[in-house]
């Protein structure tokens, strides 16, 4: 396998610190960051360059809904200009408008789901794991 595999996979996932102990409502392949993940390798293994930002440690560690499960592809690279008349200006106009919809739409979705019990439940855990680590260092 030239693109991704198990290795691949967990590796990406511990640069997320995602939990194997998930609550059962929660999955590790249901969040924004294993979305990026399929997105990447569909593209990359069809030789294309993936241009689309790998999300933040924050956002990619949030669960996606079953609605929010296909994002639309990223503009891909473009190499030379077709013979249908390519134009950079365009694409690069249409690349902004979508990433500017895309950001409101993830900001707009993050509000939401940081209002969800199951998020503010896993935000106050984390704050305290990490109060007991700052103290640990303090002794």
């Amino acid at each position: 396998m030239t693109v991704g595999g198990n290795k691949a996979l967990s590796d990406f996932f511990a640069n997320y610190n995602i939990p194997a102990d998930l609550p059962s409502n929660i999955s590790k392949y249901k969040t924004r960051a294993a979305q990026y993940y399929r997105d990447r390798i569909k593209i990359v293994a069809e030789g294309i360059n993936y241009e689309a930002p790998q999300p933040s440690q924050e956002i990619g560690i949030l669960p996606i809904e079953e609605e929010e499960r296909k994002f639309p592809e990223p503009p891909r690279q473009q190499t030379e200009q077709s013979s249908s008349g390519f134009s950079w200006s365009k694409t690069f106009g249409s690349a902004l408008t979508m990433t500017q919809n895309i950001g409101k739409k993830i900001a707009d979705k993050t509000k939401e789901i940081s209002q969800k019990p199951i998020v503010q439940e896993w935000e106050a855990k984390t704050k305290q794991a990490f109060s007991a680590a700052v103290e640990k260092t303090k002794e």
